[in-house]
C-alpha cells in the first residue's frame, strides 16, 4: 500500500502545482469559470489515466498542457457535432415565440462571423497569433511555431483582441 500511497501525494503534488495553470489555459479560452473547472478536472483525470506512459521526454507541465490541448480539442469536436442553432434550449421559454432567445442566438452567430473576418483584416503574423491561440496552443508553441518570443506572441495577442474588441464595439455587437 506504501507505493499507492506515494503516487496519490506525487499525484496531489502535481494538481497543487499546475492545476491553477491549467485553469487559467481554459479560462483564457473560454471565459467560461464552470467549463474551465470541468476541462481541468478532464485533464487531470486524463493524466491519471495515461501516467504510465509518461517519459519524461518533457516537462510535467508541458505533457500536461499536451492533454489539456487534446482535451480542448476534443471539447471543440464535440461541440461542433451537437445539434446547434435552433433547439428547445435556444428558446427556453416561450418556444419559437421567444424573441430575445431567437435574437441572441442569431446575434452570436453573426458575432463569429464577423469576428473571422475582423481576423482577416490583422497582419498575417497577428492573425495567425490570434488562429493558434483559439486552437488551444500555448505562447511557447507559438514561439517556436513561428520564430518569436513569448513575450511577442502575448503582445501580438493582446495587441490583436483589442483591436477586435474595439471594431465589435464600434459595430455594436458587444458593450464596452
Amino acid at each position: 500500500m506504501k507505493g499507492g500511497q506515494e503516487m496519490g501525494e506525487l499525484l496531489q503534488d502535481v494538481y497543487a502545482e499546475y492545476s491553477e495553470d491549467i485553469y487559467r489555459y481554459f479560462y483564457g479560452l473560454t471565459l467560461d469559470a464552470g467549463l474551465s473547472e470541468d476541462l481541468t478536472a478532464e485533464v487531470f483525470l486524463e493524466a491519471v489515466k495515461s501516467l504510465h506512459t509518461f517519459r519524461n521526454d518533457s516537462s510535467m507541465k508541458t505533457w500536461l498542457y499536451s492533454i489539456a490541448r487534446h482535451c480542448w480539442f476534443h471539447y471543440l469536436r464535440k461541440k461542433k457535432n451537437q445539434p446547434s442553432t435552433i433547439s428547445d434550449n435556444s428558446f427556453p421559454t416561450g418556444g419559437w415565440t421567444d424573441q430575445d432567445a431567437m435574437e441572441k442566438n442569431i446575434s452570436d452567430r453573426s458575432m463569429i462571423e464577423r469576428i473571422k473576418e475582423i481576423l482577416h483584416l490583422l497582419s498575417p503574423q497577428a492573425e495567425k497569433v490570434m488562429k493558434m491561440r483559439m486552437d488551444g496552443f500555448s505562447y511557447h508553441e507559438i514561439s517556436s511555431e513561428m520564430k518569436i518570443s513569448e513575450n511577442s506572441a502575448r503582445v501580438i495577442e493582446f495587441r490583436a483582441r483589442t483591436k477586435v474588441k474595439k471594431i465589435l464595439i464600434e459595430e455594436g455587437f458587444i458593450d464596452e
